[in-house]
């Protein structure tokens, strides 16, 4: 049966409570027919004699500082001697209430009980989250939070020395689905680090999906599981904060052991390498801050067939304080063609839409045999200087537009000006930078 929490302050509700202690404070100050003050209502229904004050708050603060909802009210319980306060009972407008337990400085909060809003009066309260804090600044130091039906969400634990831990709950309440650890906070500045988080399915099994754990040497681990606890995804951080310089990922294909990808991370240059199911060389990923290169291979594995330089420009919503990339946009920059045997032959080089350089190798231009050519191009495509070398270095041969004229040049097809594969996604292990200060 699930567990319902309720609370009465003083043996009655809050919203009772605010309404007879209001009636009580009334009838302090009415006056009787012989001229003395009535006995109080609390006395006459034998009421604790502990003295209070009623509030309606208006968007100011409370005695902590912190703002309120207008239209919240509160009663704040008054120590004996009236030196400052003791508890606080609180109804918001969407008709939460909160108990508040305050500090011995009667401004700061020590415990507070947070009940979610109630649908009618006999609804009863149901706690939602049960709070420990400590000191001026109302740190938080344990914290229970629970579904409307009673069963636990969510808990935190701080220890003394500042190591905090997070675990949350599946809907029975009581199987942990998530636990993180973090260390202490470092003493001069920086917020805590994560020491391990570990992920499970709500399932029989308690399946483990995800793994974040740093080692007595630094380094970080972060594991996905699929739910047949056959890993997706490893990544290797040199260091706790998992900076990209030293980072290593390798990706699995599902419900096998084999390799889908593997990157690596520098400072200057992220790369990695795709494989085909039969374990063959795909594809390779150089990428820059403003640039990408791919690299297709043939079925070996072995060969490379094409490849694509891109230069990158990162379009950023500008209403963000903190620039998040909207969209990127990708421009072709060089093409090259490799042959049978994997060696280079013809090379682009593109200037907007408009090849101005192409090469060459091993190459018949209107039956005449070169060895190697480079040709550079005007805007427009009219040909500005170039080499041609019919037999090797010794051959050169230096051209301009005056004296020679190019024969029809091969083009690069339709698919190779296209950018092949996504940049951006789940799938690729180091995206590039997607967040600008």
């Amino acid at each position: 049966m699930a567990r319902r929490f309720s609370a009465r302050p003083a043996a009655i509700t809050v919203a009772s409570a605010v309404a007879v202690l209001a009636l009580a404070a009334t009838s302090q100050l009415l006056p009787s027919n012989s001229g003395k003050k009535s006995a109080a209502l609390q006395q006459v229904l034998d009421l604790p004699q502990q003295p209070f004050q009623l509030r309606l708050f208006s968007g100011g603060v409370d005695t902590s500082g912190k703002p309120l909802v207008p239209g919240e009210r509160a009663v704040e319980m008054l120590r004996e001697d009236r030196t400052g306060v003791d508890k606080r009972y609180q109804i918001n407008k969407d008709r939460s209430t909160v108990n508040v337990q305050l500090q011995p400085d009667g401004r700061h909060q020590a415990q507070s009980q947070v009940f979610y809003p109630t649908a009618s009066d006999d609804d009863g309260r149901h706690l939602q989250a049960l709070t420990n804090y400590q000191g001026d600044k109302e740190k938080v130091v344990a914290q229970d939070i629970r579904r409307k039906d009673g069963t636990r969400l969510r808990s935190t634990h701080v220890s003394n020395d500042g190591a905090k831990s997070i675990v949350s709950y599946a809907e029975d309440g009581n199987t942990v689905i998530d636990e993180t650890l973090f260390d202490p906070p470092p003493l001069c500045c920086g917020e805590a680090l994560v020491k391990s988080q570990h992920s499970w399915l709500a399932d029989a099994q308690h399946s483990l999906v995800y793994a974040d754990v740093t080692a007595s040497d630094g380094i970080r681990t972060k594991t996905k599981f699929d739910d047949k606890h056959q890993i997706l995804w490893t990544m290797k951080c040199a260091q706790k904060q998992c900076y990209s310089n030293g980072t290593t990922v390798r990706g699995y294909y599902a419900d096998t052991h084999n390799v889908r990808f593997e990157s690596e991370s520098d400072y200057s240059v992220d790369k990695a390498k795709y494989y085909r199911q039969d374990g063959t060389l795909w594809y390779e990923l150089k990428i820059t801050s403003s640039s990408n290169a791919i690299t297709f291979y043939d079925a070996t594995g072995k060969k490379p067939v094409l490849e694509q330089d891109f230069f990158r420009k990162d379009e950023t919503d500008s209403d963000q304080a903190v620039k998040i990339t909207a969209n990127s946009v990708y421009t072709i920059s060089e093409i090259t063609e490799f042959d049978a045997d994997g060696n280079a032959t013809n090379t682009f080089d593109f200037l907007g839409d408009e090849i101005d350089h192409f090469a060459a190798k091993n190459i018949t231009l209107d039956g005449v045999f070169y060895k190697e050519i480079n040709l550079y191009f005007n805007q427009g495509g009219e040909l500005n200087w170039g080499v041609l070398l019919p037999d090797g270095p010794g051959s050169r041969i230096s051209v301009n537009h005056s004296n020679y004229t190019p024969p029809p040049l091969p083009r690069p097809s339709p698919d190779e000006l296209k950018l092949s594969i996504p940049l951006f996604g789940d799938d690729l292990p180091v995206p590039p930078p997607q967040r600008f200060e």
